[in-house]
């Protein structure tokens, strides 16, 4: 006793489009997010004021030498270190570093052209020990205990609060762009011909949430009686891997003056 039309078979097929441009959008805003609550689960085991310290004395014990064994000793300390962590956080290390050394390779091809081999192949390794370091910092500490040695090490209060905001507010836009890329993608049946046009109607329409998040993010401080003081938490005491660093350290030195 059904009608014809609702006995008739659905017969309608969607055309074939390609979804190339949603779905890297999608994968990049993914991966965006997984690096930042990776930082934000990462333990950590050392005194980071300690650690940041030891990190800038080597760079610039890096920048200022002038012998090649030393670098190459540092550069054979780095990879140790790096065999010691998780397989992940290597590969992001390494990636890091071989795409900046890559770079600087590139941009010092004249010189050996030129017959200064000795200074391309030098600042290439010395860039590559000094991004390794970074990349070594970055990848396996948490990004509010970088802040927070920061603080202690009496930088602007004003800089470190723009830098700690900017950070978990691109985890929250981030998560609201992945979901507007879903929406279109849920929304784009069949072939679509102005996925590219949304672009703009995204950029504009995160470019409003940002602004409005923003106010109440100021509204908040405000009636939390925020005075701009940013204040750090207390460190944590030095263990036995910070001694072990700190020996290390103190190694490179007087290597650095016994090479020189």
């Amino acid at each position: 006793m059904f009608p014809e039309w609702l006995r008739e078979q659905e017969a309608y097929s969607p055309l074939k489009d390609k979804d190339t441009f949603i779905e890297k959008s999608i994968l990049t805003l993914i991966q965006l997010i997984s690096k930042i609550k990776m930082q934000e689960g990462s333990k950590q085991t050392f005194n980071m004021s300690f650690r940041i310290l030891e990190i800038m004395l080597m760079i610039l014990l890096l920048s200022m030498t002038k012998s090649f064994g030393f670098v190459r000793i540092v550069g054979v300390y780095l990879l140790v270190v790096l065999s010691t962590l998780e397989g992940r956080t290597i590969m992001r290390v390494i990636r890091i570093s071989l795409s900046m050394t890559l770079i600087t390779g590139i941009v010092m091809m004249p010189s050996l052209w030129m017959g200064s081999s000795y200074s391309a192949v030098m600042i290439t390794s010395k860039v590559f020990c000094t991004v390794t370091l970074m990349a070594w910092l970055s990848q396996t500490s948490k990004w509010h205990e970088i802040t927070g040695a920061l603080r202690r090490f009496h930088f602007p209060e004003l800089f470190i609060f723009i830098l700690d905001i900017a950070i978990k507010y691109m985890y929250l836009l981030g998560e609201f762009a992945l979901e507007m890329f879903y929406a279109l993608k849920m929304r784009s049946v069949g072939r679509n011909s102005k996925k590219y046009t949304s672009l703009a109607g995204i950029a504009g329409t995160l470019f409003l949430r940002s602004g409005e998040m923003a106010e109440e993010m100021h509204q908040a401080m405000i009636c939390r009686g925020y005075t701009g003081e940013y204040s750090a938490l207390k460190s944590k005491g030095m263990g036995v891997k910070d001694y072990i660093y700190l020996v290390i350290t103190i190694g490179f030195f007087g290597l650095f003056f016994y090479l020189s």
